[in-house]
């Protein structure tokens, strides 16, 4: 399962990564999942059309899967990626300058935000 990690690098700037997840297969053709992920806290959330948030690092390691909307990510090493319903992003930038995010569209972005456990 491809998916997009958010991360603070050795050179003080947050970048994007594409990362696969490790599936296993599970009874059943064409079944597979990956390993049990331990999550302190889920919650989701949503921001209307235009919406901006400056540059923020993330509040802790987490996964955010987009359920609506789709929204632009900035990092600090210039790049920007959009993400729409289905696309996972797992960010790391915990420390560092962090992200920023619009939200793209006419319709209002919501999120599953899924915190790991340390």
């Amino acid at each position: 399962m491809k998916i997009t990690r958010v991360y603070h690098g050795n050179d003080d700037q947050t970048h994007f990564e594409d990362i696969e997840l490790e599936t296993t297969r599970v009874e059943g053709p064409g079944f597979s999942r990956t390993e049990v992920l331990v999550a302190n806290t889920t919650s989701f959330a949503s921001q209307p059309p235009g919406y901006f948030a400056d540059w923020h690092p993330a509040p802790n390691r987490r996964y955010v899967t987009i359920v609506s909307g789709s929204a632009e990510i900035g990092v600090s090493d210039g790049e920007t990626r959009t993400v729409v319903p289905g696309d996972v992003v797992l960010f790391e930038d915990v420390t560092g300058p962090g992200h920023t995010m619009r939200v793209l569209g006419h319709e209002p972005r919501i999120a599953l935000h899924v915190s790991l456990a340390d």
